[in-house]
């Protein structure tokens, strides 16, 4: 008997109106374009509450422990074993560490003297800035003397060049040679050893580069060396900021000092 109902069944489907079928589509059609409605509009919570509003399976009370709870016992107990205070003191030694010797970079002795000059920012970015940073950047210069603290003949060549006068020839536009150099025009950068003590020697702040952060940053390759920073104004009125380097040959005599033997 099914047999012949399915069957009769499927010679009813075959007799249906292809407009029966059309009116079908469309029905469903009709249908999702009012759920996509529904579930879009400010109440769509309010109707995904009713549609989900029958459990799909059994529901079981949490018993697992409150994560911040478990967060805050671990603290309590490594604070009552000491275990906050000793990472603590860990912490302290290190920062006194790095403070008094920096993570070190270990650059070679210039074989040769080298000179370098790049634009590292440019007068378009200049621009973008305003009227009173501009005037600022245009007379901005800093000056980085990089050392191996260490190195003796390095802090020799260092104190030399505090004490130096640079003749009037030596400043003119182009050339990199500085003024004479003080701590309050440069700042000494140790990229490795005692910053503190050669800080005490030379009664002034020693910076530490801690990893060689700015030796990569200024391309310092050889030491000793001085890194400048200058904005150079344009006859049009442009500002660019120029990153200048030179690297220094220990017991090598300067042209400064060479011109100065000649004359005596």
């Amino acid at each position: 008997m099914s047999k012949e109902l399915s069957t009769e069944t499927l010679s009813r489907r075959k007799r249906r109106s292809p407009h029966a079928d059309k009116g079908e589509r469309l029905l469903r059609a009709l249908m999702m374009i009012i759920t996509v409605i529904l579930f879009n509009s400010p109440q769509a919570d309010l109707y995904a509450f009713v549609v989900m509003d029958e459990a799909a399976s059994a529901l079981h009370p949490v018993v697992e422990p409150d994560w911040l709870t478990v967060l805050e016992n671990k603290a309590r107990e490594a604070a009552r074993l000491g275990l906050i205070e000793a990472e603590n003191e860990k912490a302290r030694k290190r920062l006194k560490a790095h403070a008094a010797r920096p993570v070190e970079v270990l650059l070679p002795r210039a074989e040769k003297k080298t000179r370098t000059s790049a634009v590292i920012f440019s007068a378009k970015r200049v621009a973008l800035l305003s009227r009173d940073v501009r005037e600022l950047v245009a007379g901005f210069e800093r000056t980085y003397i990089f050392i191996n603290a260490d190195d003796m003949e390095q802090v020799k060549w260092l104190l030399e060049s505090f004490k130096k006068e640079r003749p009037s020839a030596e400043l003119k536009e182009g050339r990199f040679d500085l003024p004479t150099l003080t701590p309050a025009n440069a700042r000494i950068v140790a990229v490795a050893g005692d910053v503190q003590k050669l800080s005490r020697e030379m009664r002034t702040r020693i910076w530490a580069d801690q990893g060689g952060t700015l030796v990569r940053r200024f391309s310092v390759t050889a030491l000793p060396a001085i890194a400048r920073l200058n904005g150079r104004k344009k006859s049009t009125g442009e500002i660019d900021v120029f990153l200048d380097v030179e690297s220094f040959v220990l017991g090598q005599r300067t042209q400064g000092d060479s011109a100065r033997g000649r004359s005596d």
